[in-house]
């Protein structure tokens, strides 16, 4: 028997169109189910022929390494496949609220959420991205020589994974990654850019995460959302080390 999830998602159906067709409908090409292509909302025929754009992820990072703040968004074209290939949609700031035409790099299938930050120490954010589609967490290293390029992913194992946090969890200065999966994998940068097999910190799974010092010991634990409610792992022994009480 499959396991069933639900994914910490607000909204899942917003495609990223200002309008289309005459008639401006937000979601033609979609949720279908109207004559003429449209969505049950007097859309009609406006609304023939094109396909929206669902983003479910966002992030802001100084991603050019130019001191302006640039944009990055998850972007899926749905086709009413069970999977649907997905890329990062990167808006390069070139000035003070200005961005340059988007810029794609592949991303899987139907990613759902975005995390920013310097991950390898160059001094320039990278992104992390969830697919629950996929089963995996991809790390994308921003290129220092040409920041706002990034490299092929770095493709992490997480089954069910909707969501992640980037912390350090064992002291050593790299971010590390936790992600809400099935298992709350934790994945921990072992040199610049390699992550060691991941350590499964609950059985019950996650649809959340977020990561903070919970009790004030100087060492990250770890809060989580499930279908019940949430949890907390608080971390025990020794700081470094990555062992956490049962759930409360």
């Amino acid at each position: 028997m499959g396991r069933t999830r639900i994914l910490g998602l607000g909204v899942v159906l917003l495609p990223l169109l200002a309008g289309c067709g005459s008639g401006g409908c937000w979601d033609c090409g979609f949720l279908g189910g109207a004559s003429g292509g449209g969505s049950g909302n007097g859309c009609g025929s406006n609304c023939a022929g094109v396909a929206s754009e669902l983003s479910l992820g966002l992030v802001a990072g100084d991603f050019a390494d130019n001191g302006h703040p640039s944009l990055i968004a998850t972007s899926v074209v749905p086709t009413g496949a069970h999977r649907n290939a997905g890329n990062l949609k990167a808006y390069l700031a070139t000035g003070a609220a200005t961005y340059a035409a988007p810029l794609l790099t592949p991303d899987g299938n139907d990613p759902l959420y975005l995390a920013a930050a310097d991950l390898n120490g160059d001094h320039v954010a990278g992104v992390v991205s969830a697919s629950a589609a996929d089963g995996t967490l991809s790390v994308f290293l921003n290129t220092a020589q040409t920041p706002g390029t990034f490299a092929a992913p770095i493709v992490l194992r997480a089954p069910g994974a909707s969501q992640l946090a980037i912390a350090d969890m064992n002291g050593d200065g790299m971010p590390d990654l936790v992600a809400a999966d099935y298992t709350v994998s934790l994945f921990l940068q072992t040199a610049p850019g390699v992550f060691a097999s991941p350590v499964g910190l609950y059985s019950g799974g996650a649809n959340w995460v977020a990561v903070g010092d919970l009790n004030g010991d100087g060492i990250p634990d770890i809060a989580l959302a499930d279908a019940v409610g949430v949890k907390l792992l608080m971390h025990t022994g020794a700081a470094g080390t990555t062992t956490y009480a049962a759930p409360v």
